[in-house]
């Protein structure tokens, strides 16, 4: 065999394990074949086995236009797409007499196609043309079908390495998340805790004041405290580790709403209006709300830095979701610059971006359509004639009878007189304990706070309590152990304040008929409608509480 033959597939096989961009590859794969086979054209074909799809991503020879570069083909359609079908070498001597052959350059009078199998698979295909009959000898074919393995081992051989690589990182990356899920779970107890105490304590006060800018102030601080402890579920939402066998049942109303107070406060700094809303709000669906979440806020993301990047001076974003049928559309629509046809073709393509280089991945609308996929609906574009972009998620939708199934539904039970009321609070935090007593206690015959489960137990032994408010996360046995430890179904109502209230534990603790979830921070209305009748009524009473 030829020295320089040698010479060059060496120096294709280490462009190739050198991590050479494939276009680079490609080029100097086919170059190489069009000069050892002293062919006239030549393209290197790839081939995308979901679509069915033969793209060209290399030409040589002068006859290649625009047009003819851009051309594609099918799989199973033409020379090429009948190697990509077969997986065997195609030497075509005529082309006029060939059934098979479709004309993409006039002056072609024989044709060679081989295969580049990788995993068994055809990847790509190096197509050679000659203008002159019966061309490729049986020498000439042996020598590019040599090339064409030797480069699909050595592709073979990258593609295993980058999977080796990506597989390591995505461990890596994993561990990175759960780390980040108990730091950030162990920070929200942190922060929920003096959020629950200054909220509670400013609503006390706002309702106590004489003073109309004391009560303003105090107001204030509610406010900001809702807000900061909103901010903190967001960040437990996105450090939560979830799985897409991880779905609830709920409203889609919630869902997009949810949406809203993540991605607001940030287009409101782009000076973009946006607007979020659902003609129907009793749709109900079954998903992982993260996922689902996750992929209207990547939508939303892209249009907001779409707008930003375009000359658009009056942009504008909304979600907007509707019933068809058995499923639900929820639409992201923004009047940014949109997409063109050939852009919009790949969107869904993994790697592939329309952003700057270094400020893309090209992977978040691809991983956006495969969970969109794994439940069992479909995320799709559009660019209206108007301009702009409108992006499509479906999710099946549950029927009114399954609805009804699966939204938990709790009835409060008939009030009793509130001179039997005996509540037991349990809190570590000081602060929490003593607003909540000073809230609760005077419309209670029986009132005591405990900072610990095993304080708790020693009162309880001591006292008839029917209503108990505890935190979930205690020194020593937690809210739920005390509750098992008591026989619990004893009471009228057991509440569980808590910072974080996905835990699974949780969950399914909260499946006993007198037990209630309430997260932190919460206001004086929340825990009052949660402590049930008796005690509700008597607060009434005592305290005028905010609507």
């Amino acid at each position: 065999m030829e020295r320089e033959f040698l010479n060059r597939a060496s120096a294709i096989l280490r462009r190739i394990h050198s991590r050479a961009p494939f276009t680079q590859i490609a080029n100097e794969i086919l170059q190489s074949a069009v000069e050892e086979s002293r062919s006239d054209y030549g393209s290197f074909v790839r081939v995308d086995w979901r679509s069915g799809a033969l793209k060209i991503v290399a030409t040589a020879g002068q006859s290649w236009t625009s047009e003819s570069s851009c051309l594609r083909l099918q799989v199973g359609v033409g020379i090429t797409g009948r190697v990509a079908n077969s997986g065997r070498t195609y030497c075509c001597d005529d082309v006029q007499k060939d059934p098979n052959y479709v004309s993409v350059i006039e002056s072609v009078k024989s044709e060679l196609a081989i295969p580049v199998l990788v995993g068994g698979r055809v990847w790509g295909i190096i197509n050679l043309d000659a203008s002159h009959s019966a061309h490729y000898g049986q020498s000439t074919v042996l020598r590019m079908e040599l090339l064409a393995e030797m480069v699909a081992s050595a592709i073979g051989f990258r593609l295993q390495m980058e999977r080796e690589k990506e597989l390591s990182a995505s461990l890596m990356e994993a561990e990175k998340h759960s780390s980040m899920g108990h730091l950030v779970a162990g920070i929200a107890h942190e922060v929920n805790n003096p959020l629950t105490a200054i909220l509670g304590c400013a609503e006390l006060l706002a309702q106590e004041s004489e003073d109309p800018a004391t009560a303003n102030s105090m107001q204030v601080i509610c406010s900001q405290a809702k807000r900061a402890g909103d901010l903190v579920k967001q960040l437990l939402s996105f450090a939560r580790i979830s799985s897409p066998e991880d779905r609830e049942t709920l409203t889609i109303s919630r869902l997009i709403n949810e949406v809203d107070e993540m991605v607001r406060p940030s287009i409101k700094m782009s000076g973009i209006y946006f607007e979020a809303f659902t003609e129907e709000v009793g749709l109900v669906c079954e998903v992982n709300r993260i996922q689902i979440q996750q992929i209207l806020i990547n939508l939303v993301n892209n249009a907001e830095q779409a707008i930003s990047s375009s000359s658009i001076s009056r942009g504008r974003i909304t979600i907007a979701a509707r019933g068809n049928g058995d499923c639900i559309l929820i639409e992201v629509r923004d009047n940014g610059p949109g997409l063109k046809a050939g852009t919009l073709k790949r969107i869904f393509d993994p790697f592939f971006t329309t952003k700057e280089e270094g400020k893309g991945t090209g992977l978040g609308l691809s991983i956006s359509r495969d969970i969109a996929l794994s439940h069992g609906g479909e995320l799709s574009c559009q660019t209206p004639v108007k301009g702009g972009c409108v992006f499509t998620l479906s999710v099946p939708r549950l029927s009114e009878n399954q609805s009804r199934m699966k939204l938990p539904v709790k009835s409060l039970k008939k009030a009793k007189s509130t001179a039997n009321l005996r509540l037991l609070i349990i809190d570590d935090e000081a602060p929490i304990r003593w607003m909540l007593k000073r809230l609760l206690s005077p419309c209670t015959e029986l009132c005591r706070v405990a900072e610990s489960a095993e304080e708790a137990l020693e009162l309880s032994s001591e006292h008839d309590f029917n209503v108990v408010v505890s935190d979930f996360h205690l020194p020593g046995l937690d809210g739920i152990e005390f509750y098992e430890q008591v026989s619990g179904g004893k009471f009228e109502q057991f509440v569980i304040i808590t910072g974080d209230a996905s835990s699974p534990r949780l969950t399914t603790f909260e499946q006993h008929g007198n037990v209630e979830i309430l997260e932190k921070p919460f206001d004086l209305a929340e825990i009052k409608g949660l402590v049930q009748r008796p005690l509700g009524e008597a607060l009434e009473a005592t305290v005028a509480l905010p609507a």
